[in-house]
């Protein structure tokens, strides 16, 4: 009898966020040796709740599954085994109107069937649908592809993560580019502008410039 085919799992697509925290050139191994592609996307409320609402029904559907297995069951230590939930893959911050939501992807492992070992990396595309290699810094403007992943079991819970596919960058910010003031928070107020900036002496301009080599790089 032939092995049955791995059902392959639909692919989803935000529409676009502020990038926070990517990680999609290089995969982060501080807390995973294998390496770890991850990226954080911020949204508003409104367009994070489609996919807020999926993660908690699949995250219900997996602790109901986990409380039947667990029940009347005992760990090595003989205490009766618990189902909760495993860490939520959004953050909701009510005071901003905002949502992250957490994509992973992990760079290689094992096949636990085979023991062939594999690697993967996420698509990178630019916004005309060309791929690209470029660093994406936080700030830039970008959709993401992911998909879905229920799972759960009595060590880590139950739970959704959401498996980093591809981004598609739309607006870019790179190394000394600098972030939006839409990263930082910022919104639109009266008073000063750019165009405000005034001539000053080239006396001032050297005082100034003096006075600038005592303050410390960071602030």
């Amino acid at each position: 009898m032939s092995e049955k085919k791995k059902e392959k799992k639909p692919i989803h697509r935000t529409p676009v966020g502020v990038a926070v925290w990517p990680r999609l050139i290089e995969p982060d191994t501080k807390f995973n040796a294998e390496g770890v592609y991850s990226i954080k996307l911020r949204l508003s409320s409104e367009e994070a709740a489609p996919y807020v609402a999926e993660v908690d029904r699949l995250t219900a559907i997996e602790l109901a599954a986990l409380k039947k297995e667990v029940t009347g069951k005992k760990d090595k230590k003989g205490k009766p085994l618990v189902a909760k939930e495993a860490d939520l893959p959004y953050s909701i911050n009510d005071e901003e109107g905002t949502v992250e939501l957490s994509f992973k992807l992990k760079a290689k492992g094992k096949d636990s069937k085979t023991g062939k070992e594999w690697e993967q990396k996420p698509g990178l595309f630019d916004a005309k649908g060309t791929p690209v290699k470029v660093n994406v810094w936080g700030g830039s403007k970008v959709k993401v592809a992911f998909e879905y992943v229920p799972f759960h079991n009595a060590k880590v819970g139950a739970g959704v993560s959401l498996r980093l596919k591809a981004v598609q960058i739309i607006e870019l910010v790179t190394a000394g580019g600098g972030a939006t003031s839409e990263y930082y928070g910022f919104e639109e107020e009266e008073g000063f502008t750019a165009d405000d900036t005034a001539d000053t002496s080239s006396d001032t301009e050297a005082a100034e410039g003096e006075d600038s080599q005592d303050e410390p790089e960071d602030f």
